[in-house]
């Protein structure tokens, strides 16, 4: 199973006018010293907030990462390469989660909303994936504009922590959804035993 960065940062103004140009010298970097052990790059500015990036990278695993990491010299020019996106005097903040797929319907899709959210350390994974399977999935298929999802990821570094990733085919067809009874009724199944955290939606670019 593919482990997936999740990376927010603040956008510096090349980044929010053009990501995909001011990200190409990063994530060409980035490809070239990761080879096989990247899985897909996508990218993007928050819908309604251009001053927030986000980055979401997929690993072939965590460990993967972490290689390229130890490379000081491989990841220092990475960094340096990715240091125009963000705003001056500002850093990144990244988790690892761990998804089964890779999660193209998801990162393809016009509009991906990311929902960061804590559930108590006493519930079982299995718990968490019984409730998205057998409540959460059969509303979104049933949701005017929703696209595809990918499942709940728990975080590898803070246990209790999941991320879900949604397709819409526009943050107006998400906006409708939420003033529907039933999809909203569904939804609070997973506040009802757990917390969010965050809930943003993104366009993202392709790198």
């Amino acid at each position: 199973m593919p482990d997936f960065e999740y990376l927010v940062f603040t956008a510096s103004a090349a980044y929010s006018a053009d990501p995909a140009k001011t990200a190409k010298p990063a994530f060409d970097l980035l490809t070239a010293h990761g080879k096989s052990a990247v899985l897909s790059v996508h990218h993007g500015l928050q819908v309604g907030d251009a001053s927030k990036g986000y980055l979401f990278i997929g690993w072939q695993s965590v460990e993967a990462h972490k290689a390229i990491m130890a490379n000081k010299t491989a990841y220092d020019e990475i960094l340096a390469a990715l240091r125009p996106c963000l705003a001056a005097d500002t850093g990144v903040e990244f988790k690892h989660f761990t998804f089964e797929g890779k999660l193209e319907d998801v990162t393809s899709a016009p509009d991906t909303e990311f929902v960061a959210f804590q559930l108590p350390e006493t519930m079982a994974h299995a718990e968490a994936v019984k409730l998205y399977n057998e409540i959460l999935l059969p509303r979104f298929k049933k949701t005017k504009g929703w696209v595809g999802a990918s499942g709940i990821g728990p975080c590898i570094e803070e246990k209790g922590l999941y991320l879900m990733a949604l397709g819409w085919e526009s943050k107006e067809a998400y906006d409708a959804a939420t003033k529907e009874k039933e999809y909203t009724d569904d939804v609070r199944a997973l506040s009802s035993v757990g917390k969010l955290n965050s809930l943003v939606h993104v366009k993202l670019n392709k790198a």
